[in-house]
């Protein structure tokens, strides 16, 4: 089965929520939470970077570009709506960020992914529901 993600268009859809509440209130203060579904660290060290030929390059290229686009739309948010706008964004650890593995043993390690992140970032979440509150 072949799978198209959304962010092929849209990786981190912030921006677009930001943009589409901005026609719709134009008037009101917009306040944004957004929440990531994990990224993934994969590097590649130079000793076999200079093994990679052309073909190989592009995976990892694509990686750079969805990993850029993200911290793109996440500065540009944090400098147009400054405190109005936080990111959750998990480091993925033990989950693989595969589309589709959807085996019991990876939901459950999203799932424990997940719950560290929430823990992780605890004191920011309630300090953003204070604050908008």
């Amino acid at each position: 089965m072949v799978l198209i993600d959304g962010g092929v268009f849209a990786n981190n859809p912030a921006a677009c929520a930001y943009a589409s509440s901005r026609k719709l209130f134009p008037n009101d203060d917009i306040v944004l939470l957004s929440i990531g579904t994990g990224r993934s660290s994969r590097s590649i060290k130079y000793i076999n970077s200079k093994r990679l030929g052309k073909v190989t390059w592009i995976k990892p290229l694509i990686n750079v570009m969805f990993a850029s686009g993200l911290d793109c739309v996440n500065y540009q948010l944090s400098h147009v709506i400054e405190d109005k706008y936080i990111r959750i964004q998990s480091q993925l650890t033990l989950a693989p960020p595969d589309l589709d593995n959807a085996t019991h043993k990876n939901i459950k390690c999203l799932q424990h992914e997940a719950q560290d992140t929430i823990e992780y970032n605890q004191k920011a979440i309630d300090s953003f529901c204070e604050m908008v509150a």
